[in-house]
């Protein structure tokens, strides 16, 4: 089912096609006229609109398009069930509405117009995510008709991921050179980096070649001079190195980006190529900035176009010529979910699926954020969204992204009672969630386990009187120590960890070196072009302007031949202030690369020690878990269905299943 909509104002184009039953609609046919003074199309919008006159708003009216798939035909009764769960989320419930019923051949669709003006309030109602709505509705089941085929949007599917023939494109106007290069260049994530193209840039080097581009942008009012892409192919169609440029042509076309300098640079990871190019936004003849909008429309006709040329198999998108019959491809992971998992190496579909499964134990809020503390996450404020989950790794996630068994007003009405003064705001938390991880691994935090697990148990007496703690402990003598840390299958994960310590030290120490050079490079090419212009500015101050000043200047030398060693001495002096000057500025420059890398090693020395507690801490945990479950099955040998009392639960060792 494919449900389109948007707010409009009333005008009579509106009415005509509502009720247009000659060019295009077999039949038409108004179905309801609800919360209404009159029975006729025109009057009934001319009078929901009319309410929005009281307000500040001016599209009194929200027009929506409920179609279903071909193959599904709907009765009356579900084409009002459809409305009512559109209506519901959306919000505009008791809201005056009109049902218009089109037939075009033998398929049919229906026309929603609420109006959005609330008498109570005298206040619109809101039209906003509605696109995320419509999905929502859509993926509903009508009454009698099967689950409903909703096309989801068209956001691009990460190959390797969520299946789909496509060829993806993504990209953004941007700044900050430095870091696009690096990112470009980066040999750590990716198994083969190559640049394919230099055009129009001076220098064949990237960050060069990256911010000189970027600094054409001085001479415009805008800041991002760079315009970034992203071509990525399915994997079942290997590309020419022909092919990949005239990828980056037909994107060009499409963005407007013809003639501007241009860098391409391929990368090689996981056995897939995909290409990064970079284009200068600055028109040096208008001094402008050639247009970033409306981008996604483009993305997707450059990537038909490629698909239609090199015989790949289309997918449709959510902007360009969509094929309303064929359904699109889902991702299980977007973007942002993508790159998460990345940094903290965390499922973010575990994630999801713990936190849902904790959310639905919950009684109410309280508890609901106690089991969160329980299992490592924390609730705080947000800025843009009003609670915000914080994971170990100090990742922030939306609250209702994460709950994904309810909606956001049900989590709202659930979690009503927590206190929102009383929790951290994101930047806290993050605080306290390094503070666990530091404390989690610490040897003082190991040896709090160790003593909070030779505790004095609490005496748990039987339905007798007896002591049955006795009895569960006796046979604990008998139960498996934990493991040493020489434990052969700890002693072979730390070595393991330790080999990839030992890479990316490596890589460490080879990117730093290639980032010091290059750096000298260009702290020494800036000296040299200030040398110069400094050397004219110096003969010009010498030499006379006028053609006068110049033949008494010339004059003036041969006469007096003392006054040509004199300036000959001055420029020398300067020349040995200059190089001192430059000197210091090499050294200093040198010495804060050197700090910056002593610094950026030692980061990552705490960071290896973190991963080297990380890994000890889960080992003794896992030796822990198995030492207790002996304990357990030491305790209780029945099975667990077997209750020899007849009225109480079998003794699972005096405490709650963990």
């Amino acid at each position: 089912m494919i449900i389109t909509g948007n707010s409009i104002g009333f005008s009579l184009d509106l009415v005509t096609r509502l009720l247009d039953d000659v060019s295009e609609n077999t039949r038409v046919e108004a179905l309801e006229f609800r919360h209404v003074a009159v029975w006729e199309v025109k009057e009934a919008l001319s009078d929901m609109q009319l309410l929005a006159s009281g307000t500040m708003g001016r599209k009194g009216l929200y027009h929506a398009k409920i179609r279903p798939a071909p193959e599904y035909s709907l009765t009356r009764e579900q084409w009002f069930h459809a409305a009512d769960v559109l209506e519901q989320e959306l919000g505009y419930d008791d809201l005056p509405r009109v049902l218009v019923l089109h037939e075009q051949g033998d398929r049919a669709h229906l026309h929603a117009i609420w109006g959005r003006t609330d008498i109570d309030t005298m206040t619109l109602r809101p039209d906003s995510f509605t696109y995320a709505k419509h999905e929502r509705a859509a993926r509903a089941e009508p009454a009698g008709a099967g689950p409903g085929r909703a096309i989801r949007a068209g956001w691009a599917v990460r190959p390797g991921r969520a299946g789909g023939c496509v060829v993806i494109i993504k990209g953004a106007s941007r700044a900050a050179p430095a870091k696009l290069a690096k990112h470009l260049e980066r040999e750590d994530t990716n198994e083969r980096v190559e640049a394919l193209e230099f055009r129009d840039v001076p220098l064949e080097d990237l960050e060069h070649a990256l911010r000189h581009m970027q600094m054409l942008t001085a001479g415009t009012r805008g800041y991002k001079g760079l315009y970034h892409a992203n071509i990525d192919p399915h994997a079942d169609y290997p590309m020419t190195r022909e092919q990949w440029e005239r990828c980056a042509d037909v994107l060009e076309q499409e963005l407007g980006f013809e003639g501007q300098p241009r860098v391409i640079v391929l990368h090689k990871k996981e056995g897939r190529e995909h290409i990064h190019v970079v284009w200068a936004r600055t028109d040096v003849e208008t001094m402008t900035l050639r247009s970033d909008a409306f981008t996604y429309g483009k993305h997707e006709r450059a990537s038909a176009r490629l698909e239609e040329e090199f015989g790949h198999e289309h997918v449709p998108g959510k902007w360009y010529k969509r094929d309303m019959e064929q359904e699109l491809p889902m991702a299980e992971l977007n973007h942002a979910e993508w790159q998460q998992m990345e940094r903290s190496q965390l499922d973010p579909r575990e994630r999801k699926a713990e936190i849902t499964g904790l959310y639905e134990r919950a009684d109410n809020g309280q508890a609901f954020q106690n089991a969160l503390e329980d299992a490592g996450y924390l609730l705080a404020r947000g800025d843009r969204r009003a609670i915000v989950v914080v994971d170990i790794a100090g990742e922030v996630h939306s609250l209702n992204r994460q709950v994904t068994s309810a909606k956001a007003k049900e989590i709202r009405e659930k979690i009503a009672d927590i206190d929102m003064s009383a929790l951290p705001d994101v930047n806290a938390a993050r605080e306290l969630q390094e503070q666990r991880r530091d404390a989690r691994n610490s040897a003082k935090g190991r040896a709090d386990a160790e003593e909070g697990r030779t505790e004095t148990p609490e005496i748990d007496r039987g339905p007798d009187g007896a002591d049955q703690s006795q009895k569960r402990d006796a046979p604990a003598q008998d139960a498996p120590p934990i493991l040493a840390p020489e434990d052969p299958a700890l002693m072979e994960a730390s070595a393991e960890l330790e080999q990839n310590h030992e890479r990316r030290r490596e890589y460490f120490e080879q990117d730093w070196e290639k980032r010091i050079a290059r750096e000298m490079d260009l702290v020494n090419r800036q000296i040299r072009e200030r040398r110069e212009i400094e050397r004219k500015t110096d003969w010009k101050e010498m030499e006379g302007k006028s053609g006068f000043e110049r033949f008494d200047h010339k004059l003036k030398d041969r006469l007096d031949r003392k006054r040509v060693r004199d300036r000959h001495d001055e420029r020398q002096a300067r020349e040995k202030e200059r190089d001192a000057r430059d000197a210091e500025r090499r050294e200093a420059r040198m010495e804060e690369l050197l700090r910056d890398r002593e610094r950026h090693r030692d980061k990552m020395e705490r960071t290896f020690e973190r991963e080297h507690q990380q890994l000890e801490e889960m080992h003794r945990r896992d030796q822990e878990r198995a030492r207790q479950q002996e304990l357990d099955r030491a305790r209780d040998p029945s099975p667990p269905d077997f209750d020899p009392s007849g009225d109480r639960p079998p003794d699972r060792g005096g405490g709650y299943d963990r």
